[in-house]
């Protein structure tokens, strides 16, 4: 009976409570003339991303009479001018060897009216560099240079890295010709490795090997394409977070870069590094620390490449590594160096996006955002009319979120199942109620003896 009271009372103690929700910051929303009696967007920045749950459920918007304002949260988007490459269909109507190594090709586009805006040289070869003269014509008759030494490559014994495609300037022909000469493969123009072999301080033998193929180019396709530029809807706008708190240290026994980064729950989906320095090519792997039970492990997020290739005027490179969008405390990037020297790191950028509340503000009236609660239920808010405006093309007019103001701290305390085995009420009560059963147990077992030590009849 004891332990059952005890037990009614352990989780009386420990529902949710019905008061206002444990809210540690407060933000005024600054709405001009043009917001006020419309639609208002506000959209929320690095501190409320800081210092908010992760899926935005404690956050409240309140008037000035403390009522609860119904808002949409969605991810911040535009209308944006993107560009694809739409396929040109072509065939090769002429093929001339010009010489050992070199040969002209014509091609022609099918269609009339479609001009290309570029070219793809399909080739299986690799590390290879070649340098094309591309001339075009209306009839295939008299021939204009558009292009002259059209660099196409491929690195990929180094890194990987190539170029088949190569930028028409504007032009109305239909008739192309690609010439490649024999004086272009055969010239030195690519890498090359050098040995020198020393004897007394002097120079007693030079040995250069060019690591670049200079066989004859073998193509299989020449694909012809042009760009067409169109207006999209609810594409999702890119903003970059840079970030203040990271540290970098060198782990070398495993021959490895570390760099531990705060990000300070920002929406991310990506990170920009600043190296010093170029031609270099270093896998790396994305981690978090995910907490499992009482214990912390590293979960990879993703992996890929950090390339920087600077040779003469080529320059290409790839510093940014993507992961699935998602908000969290700290990332810990690892660079494998394996024999190289170390990379220096100049900084850190993260690559994320962005989040807005929308709702229906009133004349005159005042509204401010209130964050930060340990927990809270998720809103069930009507949406609907917000959503079917924007579908409609109405956009929000934007306001701005004032300073913070930091809210005096609650005695309302929520208990979840973690708090609640975590805190020392419950350990207290735990202890209260193992002693009351051992009592219970002893005065039930003393009772039965004394009943066995009663002589019989008595």
């Amino acid at each position: 009976m004891i332990a059952k009271i005890l037990l009614c009372l352990l989780c009386f103690a420990f529902l949710p409570s019905a008061e206002a929700l444990n809210q540690r910051f407060s933000r005024e929303a600054l709405l001009d003339e043009q917001a006020q009696d419309s639609l208002a967007a506000i959209d929320l920045d690095a501190e409320v991303y800081a210092n908010s749950l992760t899926n935005f459920q404690d956050l409240r918007l309140l008037d000035q009479q403390d009522t609860e304002t119904p808002f949409w949260l969605k991810e911040i988007a535009d209308s944006q001018t993107v560009t694809r490459r739409i396929n040109v269909s072509s065939e090769i109507t002429q093929l001339n060897k010009s010489s050992t190594q070199g040969f002209e090709v014509i091609a022609k586009i099918k269609r009339d009216n479609v001009t290309a805006s570029g070219v793809t040289i399909i080739t299986p070869q690799r590390n290879f560099e070649y340098a094309l003269t591309i001339l075009g014509s209306a009839q295939g008759e008299k021939w204009q240079i558009l292009l002259e030494k059209a660099v196409i490559y491929d690195y990929s014994q180094f890194m990987d890295f190539d170029k088949r495609d190569i930028e028409l300037p504007p032009n109305q022909f239909r008739f192309f010709k690609f010439v490649l000469s024999d004086t272009v493969t055969t010239g030195r123009i690519g890498l090359s490795k050098l040995k020198t072999i020393l004897k007394g301080g002097r120079q007693q033998e030079r040995q250069e090997t060019v690591l670049l193929s200079h066989k004859a180019l073998h193509i299989d396709a020449i694909k012809f394409w042009r760009n067409q530029t169109e207006t999209r809807n609810n594409i999702k706008r890119r903003f970059e977070y840079p970030i203040d708190t990271y540290k970098v240290f060198q782990n070398k026994d495993e021959k490895q870069t570390i760099i531990d980064i705060e990000a300070r729950l920002l929406p991310l989906n990506g990170f920009q590094l600043a190296i010093a320095g170029a031609n270099f090519s270093r896998s790396v792997e994305l981690q978090t620390p995910v907490q499992q039970g009482v214990e912390t492990r590293m979960q990879t997020l993703s992996r890929g490449k950090l390339e920087a290739l600077h040779f003469k005027d080529f320059h290409r490179e790839q510093l940014t590594l993507k992961f699935p969008g998602q908000r969290r405390e700290k990332y810990r990037l690892i660079v494998f160096n394996d024999d190289n020297p170390p990379l220096k790191i100049e900084g850190v950028i993260g690559l994320g996006f962005g989040y807005q509340l929308l709702f229906f503000a009133r004349p005159e009236y005042r509204y401010q955002l209130l964050y930060g609660a340990v927990k809270a239920a998720k809103p069930v808010y009507d949406i609907v009319p917000i959503q079917e405006l924007l579908s409609k093309g109405y956009q929000g007019a934007q306001g701005k979120l004032a300073d913070v103001s930091k809210l005096p701290e609650s005695k309302v305390t929520d208990y979840g199942l973690k708090e609640l085995l975590d805190s020392e009420v419950f350990l207290g009560l735990v202890m209260t109620l193992m002693i009351l059963v051992l009592i219970w147990s002893i005065f039930q077992v003393s009772k039965h003896i004394s009943k066995l030590d009663d002589p019989p009849g008595l």
